[in-house]
């Protein structure tokens, strides 16, 4: 009897023991993921790309897609603004030139802005800043006195728009899962790109009515309650966050947005024991957080996206431009009237959002890198094509298909490629520099495509001139570009921060 005590006695001292090992080893593993997912890099982008999409996303969307709206529109109200000012005699064809060319020289350094401040600072107070410093330049360029002091406005305004829209493209990737971080990239260039038409109609509408000071009122006042709600609800960037060593505010966001979702009955997905250790391992081979200086975005693993990426931009700025400031000119060369070279060029623009829109319900189907050379060759063919036209309703409809297809590129370059490619301590000085770069071709490419209007056929000139250079630069991104669809940001970029963390080391 006594034996059969002390054996049940020493039993239950057995599974006491084994519980609490057992205990203990489940506190430990609880902490050790808690660690991986809280206390790391790689755990907080994990948490974001499990994310489920819902009100988090679509908010950011908006906010990001309104900064966007405001550049946009900005651009496409210049040409009536710039017509209007030499009807009033109050600018020559010289000054023109000027506030083209300065609001240009705004952009490059705008873009270069956004960089530095972006990774510096922040997303959230990057943005913010470019949104405040162009809304009190449009403000001022409304009261503009002389031409000079418009010229000088439209510089800083200039600086502030070349900054907003790189940055927003860059940035908004970091909130996404891969899944559909093409899709919702492109519905934030949707919001921004319904803005040519618009801005088309603006002109024709408005300044015929009130003059051209307005329009530049009305742009400030949006712009300033864009400012407003991105001051009000823009959370910063977790991952910019995480990457430098906050990992507590990181982690209070996302825990914020997660019980948000719970709340609301959605269902956050849990991380298995084999993510975890998957966690864990991609952070040793990085080491945790990396400072990348800007030379990073020209060591041997980086090179290659940096020249894709900035060729991409300066495709997309060459074409954009071209279409832009050059197609009324050209209607009008070929015997149409002013009046309806501007309504042809406004439907012509209608093909602008439907190019949008198409990317963001096929970016996520097809190759990034090929994609973005499928569509440059199709735009150089639809350009000659279009310019080799004289019926009118034939013009329109290859024009607006011509929009469609260099819009769609421009959102796989802009708003899925150029957010994806450079690492997120170097994010937004990747694409700043990028952006700038880009710029330089709607600087030089003017002067050239003026010299085009000297041949027989003005139209075909300018194409055949674009369509070449398009098809060059398609080249250089089939043989440079890296394909990054589907993959997490981490993944696609973990060997550049390896290999300049190696170098460093040597």
């Amino acid at each position: 009897m006594l034996v059969l005590v002390m054996k049940k006695k020493e039993g239950v001292k057995m599974t006491t023991n084994t519980e609490a090992k057992l205990e203990a080893r489940a506190d430990n593993l609880a902490a050790l993921d808690r660690e991986a997912l809280n206390k790391t890099t790689h755990g907080i982008a994990s948490r974001i790309d499990k994310m489920p999409i819902g009100k988090w996303q679509k908010k950011l969307m908006w906010l990001f897609g309104g900064a966007i709206f405001i550049d946009s529109l900005d651009n496409y109200v210049g040409g009536g603004i710039l017509a209007q000012l030499i009807s009033e005699g109050w600018s020559t064809i010289e000054l023109n030139a000027w506030f083209t060319s300065m609001t240009m020289f705004g952009y490059l350094i705008g873009s270069f802005l956004s960089g530095f401040l972006g990774d510096r600072f922040g997303r959230r107070k990057a943005l913010l800043i470019n949104v405040m410093i162009f809304t009190l330049a449009t403000f001022v360029a409304a009261f503009a006195p002389t031409m000079e002091f418009l010229i000088a406005s439209r510089f800083i305004m200039g600086i502030g728009l070349g900054a907003t829209m790189p940055g927003s493209y860059a940035a908004f990737p970091e909130y996404l899962k891969p899944e559909i971080r093409g899709k919702y990239s492109g519905y934030i260039g949707l919001i921004g790109n319904v803005s040519p038409p618009i801005g088309a109609l603006l002109t024709l509408i408005i300044i015929p009515i009130v003059g051209w000071r307005p329009i530049f009122i009305l742009i400030a006042v949006c712009a300033l309650g864009i400012w407003f709600l991105i001051f009000k609800f823009l959370d910063e960037s977790p991952r910019w966050l995480a990457s430098k060593g906050r990992y507590d505010e990181a982690d209070a966001k996302l825990t914020a947005v997660e019980e948000a979702y719970r709340r609301a009955g959605t269902v956050v997905p849990k991380f298995t024991d084999e993510q975890i250790k998957e966690i864990i391992e991609a952070e040793k081979q990085v080491g945790g957080v990396t400072e990348l200086p800007w030379r990073a975005l020209f060591s041997k693993k980086m090179i290659r996206r940096t020249i894709t990426v900035s060729v991409g931009l300066m495709a997309m700025n060459l074409v954009v431009q071209t279409i832009v400031n050059w197609t009324p000119t050209l209607f009008v060369m070929q015997g149409i009237s002013v009046g309806k070279s501007l309504y042809m060029t406004v439907i012509m623009l209608i093909g602008c959002p439907v190019g949008v829109l198409l990317e963001s319900l096929l970016v996520d189907k097809h190759p990034r890198k090929w994609g973005m050379v499928v569509l440059l060759v199709a735009i150089a063919l639809s350009g000659y094509v279009w310019a080799q036209q004289t019926n009118e309703m034939v013009i329109m409809v290859t024009g607006f298909i011509l929009c469609a297809l260099t819009y769609y590129y421009a959102l796989v370059t802009c708003s899925a490629y150029l957010g994806e490619v450079f690492p997120t301590q170097l994010r937004l000085r990747g694409g700043g520099f990028a952006n700038a770069m880009g710029r330089i071709a709607a600087i030089v490419s003017p002067s050239i495509i003026a010299g085009c209007f000297a041949a027989a056929n003005p139209s075909g000139a300018v194409y055949t001139f674009v369509g070449i250079t398009v098809f060059v630069m398609a080249l250089i991104i089939a043989i440079c570009g890296i394909e990054t669809r589907g993959q997490t940001l981490e993944k696609i970029n973990d060997e550049v921060v390896k290999d300049f963390q190696d170098k460093s080391k040597k």
